[in-house]
């Protein structure tokens, strides 16, 4: 651009000035008004391309690969009237400056300027409009994310107690029953005791607190209460904990004329002395269907991240021909038929085993079902039947690869019926021992647990004459 302009001004400027020599003023001044528009525009021209920036690419296609808004940030200080507006000016500059380390020395970053804001006393209540949206920043959520932090220890003033949160005293008259468990204050002389009555107990409650704030002890409070209920017939009550400590003291407060109630589950020692529960037990009350839905709840939970409709449509047809094979074991033996059936662990086996599925096909009693195997998972061919029914496996694997898990879901007879603990009123305590079995044992089989209470919990929640009879 530069060297086309220098061409220009040699070749051009002589010429002109020969003219203006030889007395061709109407010439040289018909030449003059598009001669300063052109300069204007290669001077124009020559502005936008010398200030056109340079970016980083890596910086840009991070940029962009983030969801954005447009944004613009406003920074705002307040003072009482006897301070100068030029030590407020000060301060605010300042304040400022201070964003400057949100600059990058790659990239782009923060520009100062005025905002015009005509009247002070709305500025809070009706702030000025944003500027045009060309003017606005852009910013990721993760720079916006960081332009915020909560309040850390490094900010706190000497000498100066900072609390995080405000507390709030509940009313008296909701607190006044029940058994005590503390004293709240609001940190400015006043106190109210805190009681958990009945009503509360009946409620949905998360207890959410730092280590060694007292969860434990609180929940050993609620436990005492509900195990000692001296109003009405006595609520079923279930404790599982993860760490022992809290089972062993949660045994220790049953009062002596509700210890015929307690079910003690110890997963720690289910290698000498296993409790059996076989989620397709067709002893344990539930349907065909329920069973089935019973099962996959459990697994979809475990595996909620790793679930599709195709795998959940042959687990389910394993599970739904397991479940009628146990049914028919039971009828032919009524005696010790539970004894020989199948468990979630043969469903590996059943989409293996050819042979054993057409045994188990051939005595089932739903055709639909039987019509099922024979027109989608028969006619598949070996290396699109092994995609399908592998992650089916790998979920029923992980019971069966581990001692603790298969002792407990590999037994034919289940030795528990959650259905029943509901039903009865029992007072069951699990120790799911994380220390002894692993963290990924104990949630599974406290989750298992854990879900199918939820489940006899809604069961029994239903009318009677709409829970259905007992099996199939």
């Amino acid at each position: 651009m530069l060297t086309a302009a220098f061409l220009a001004a040699v070749i051009v400027l002589p010429w002109l000035w020969s003219l203006y020599v030889t007395g061709g003023w109407l010439l040289v001044s018909l030449l003059a008004l598009p001669g300063a528009v052109v300069l204007g525009v290669l001077y124009v021209v020559w502005v936008r391309l010398s200030d056109h920036p340079l970016y980083d690419v890596e910086l840009v296609k991070e940029k962009l690969s983030r969801p954005a808004a447009r944004a613009e940030l406003r920074v705002s200080l307040y003072a009482p009237d006897s301070v100068p507006p030029s030590e407020v000016k000060a301060r605010l500059e300042q304040v400022i400056a201070a964003y400057q380390a949100y600059d990058l020395q790659r990239g782009n970053g923060f520009v100062a300027r005025s905002v015009d804001i005509r009247d002070l006393g709305e500025a809070l209540s009706a702030p000025a409009p944003v500027g045009p949206t060309r003017s606005l920043a852009t910013l990721t959520t993760r720079e916006l994310a960081g332009l915020w932090h909560l309040v850390q220890a490094a900010d706190d003033v000497g000498l100066v107690e900072r609390t995080t949160a405000r507390r709030f005293l509940p009313l008296p008259e909701t607190v006044a029953e029940g058994v005590r468990i503390g004293i709240a204050e609001d940190g400015l002389g006043h106190a109210v005791a805190v009681h958990l009555g009945a009503g509360l107990l009946r409620r949905h409650a998360l207890l959410v607190a730092k280590t060694r704030k007292g969860k434990s002890g609180l929940l050993r409070r609620m436990w005492h209460q509900l195990v000692t209920w001296e109003t009405g017939t006595p609520p079923a009550v279930v404790l599982v904990d993860p760490h022992s400590d809290l089972a062993r003291e949660a045994l220790g407060l049953v009062p002596p004329d509700r210890q015929k109630d307690v079910v003690y589950l110890d997963v720690g020692r289910a290698l000498s002395r296993p409790f059996g529960l076989n989620l397709l037990d067709v002893g344990l009350g539930w349907t065909r269907d329920q069973l089935v839905e019973n099962a996959l709840r459990v697994f979809r939970h475990e595996f909620d991240n790793f679930w599709g409709p195709r795998m959940e449509l042959v687990f389910r047809m394993a599970l739904l021909l397991l479940v009628d094979a146990n049914h028919c074991v039971v009828s032919a033996d009524r005696t010790g038929g539970r004894d020989r059936q199948f468990t979630i662990l043969e469903v590996p086996r059943i989409l293996e085993d050819d042979r054993l599925r057409r045994r188990l096909l051939a005595e089932m009693h739903d055709p639909q079902i039987q019509a099922l195997w024979r027109t989608y998972f028969d006619p598949l061919d070996r290396r699109f039947r092994a995609e399908i029914i592998n992650p089916v496996q790998t979920k029923a694997y992980k019971f069966a690869a581990n001692l603790t898990a298969r002792a407990i879901v590999g037994q034919s007879r289940s030795t528990i019926d959650p259905l029943s603990w509901v039903r009865d009123g029992a007072v069951v305590v699990v120790d799911v021992a994380k220390e002894q079995v692993g963290a990924d044992i104990a949630a599974m089989v406290g989750g298992t647990l854990i879900n199918l209470l939820a489940l006899a919990v809604g069961h029994q929640a239903r009318p009677a004459q709409a829970r259905g009879p007992p099996g199939r």
